[in-house]
């Protein structure tokens, strides 16, 4: 059975939620450089939107365990090789796409480009700058499924090396190395030591605990697609109003710690569907992935014709103009890929290679 009576809607909206703090981040960001208008609106505060990938970590983490892992047992529900083959169908295709376009874009607007940064993208390769440069979120998803798969769906007594992978982004810090390696070898080891690990473990955890105790206790929460929004955003102000200069490791436990709460009521909570958060959620992948070539596309247009305009009409604009284009992409070419791909119509996966449907993956 796979209809959306089956699925965690929570899970769902808070993908949409992370997917557009991302883009108001970032538009916010390219909309003060010197090029276009060359100032901060709301004095910056959309900026924390980037904390939408400490989300999406989390998010991942959760869902990943969800689907690979049988209730009360924790054993394997798929092969590592079946793991590997849904998750390079649901994220390379269109991947390659978004950074293909991203090239062409770049040669048509500025003549050439740097091949090696795009090269890095397309192989997620470990080490080096990549472009476009917020796909490092998805090299360090990769790991992550490599670790998963190696360690959960292998051989179970060897579960516990996970913990090495947690640990060792937690110790990174005193390898005297800084958060920005330069050299080759210290970037394979930033790889592995990542502080995003401990995003990913805060996930995987809970996911854990849910399947062990049969999916816990849900109850009824009428509007939760508002409730996650607020929650997320006064989590995100608050926070960030707290943290200091400390190394990025502590910076991200701390977010692991409180989105868990998010997390949990997302998961628990039983709601009437919003189709607006369903939506933003199923198209979170493709609003990710491409929301830089409509943001940068729109602000140049923009700034060259209406240079005047006050900028955060600007970023508004602009937001709801790249977060649209991304719902367009998936509804026309993600789920046209999967659906050629899969051969099993239009059931889709959702972003990062997590499953749409909570309690059953039998694509």
């Amino acid at each position: 059975m796979t209809t959306r009576q089956n699925e965690i809607f929570g899970i769902q909206y808070l993908r949409g939620i992370a997917a557009g703090a991302v883009v108001a981040d970032h538009a916010t960001g390219m909309a003060a450089f010197p090029k276009y208008f060359g100032s901060e609106a709301f004095s910056g505060v959309l900026l924390t939107g980037a904390r939408g990938v400490d989300l999406f970590f989390l998010i991942s983490g959760f869902i990943i365990a969800v689907v690979s892992l049988t209730p009360r047992s924790l054993e394997a529900r798929v092969s590592p090789y079946e793991f590997a083959r849904r998750r390079l169908i649901r994220i390379v295709p269109l991947m390659w796409l978004a950074i293909g376009s991203y090239m062409a874009l770049r040669l048509l607007g500025r003549g050439s480009f740097d091949l090696w940064p795009y090269l890095r993208a397309l192989t997620l390769w470990p080490a080096g700058d990549v472009n476009p440069s917020h796909l490092w979120t998805l090299r360090n998803e990769a790991f992550f499924y490599f670790l998963f798969a190696s360690t959960f769906l292998g051989v179970r007594g060897i579960r516990w090396a996970a913990a090495l992978w947690v640990v060792a982004a937690v110790l990174y810090p005193t390898s005297g190395i800084s958060d920005g390696p330069t050299l080759t070898y210290q970037q394979w080891m930033y790889a592995f030591a990542h502080p995003a690990n401990v995003e990913f473990a805060a996930g995987l955890g809970l996911a854990l605990i849910w399947l062990r105790s049969n999916r816990g206790q849900p109850f009824s929460l009428r509007l939760l697609w508002p409730v996650c929004v607020v929650w997320f955003a006064v989590t995100i102000h608050f926070v960030s109003s707290l943290l200091g200069d400390w190394p990025r490791v502590y910076i991200d436990l701390i977010w692991a710690a409180a989105f868990l709460p998010l997390l949990t009521l997302a998961v628990l909570a039983k709601t009437i569907p919003s189709r607006l958060g369903l939506l933003l959620g199923d198209a979170s992948f493709s609003i990710y992935l491409f929301h830089p070539h409509f943001i940068s596309a729109v602000l140049g247009v923009w700034s060259a014709v209406a240079p005047s305009t006050p900028v955060w009409i600007v970023v508004i604009a602009t937001s709801l103009i790249a977060i649209g284009c991304g719902v367009i992409i998936h509804l026309t070419v993600e789920r046209w890929i999967l659906g050629r791909l899969k051969g099993v119509g239009m059931r889709v996966e959702n972003s990062t290679g997590l499953a749409r449907t909570i309690q059953t993956e039998s694509s």
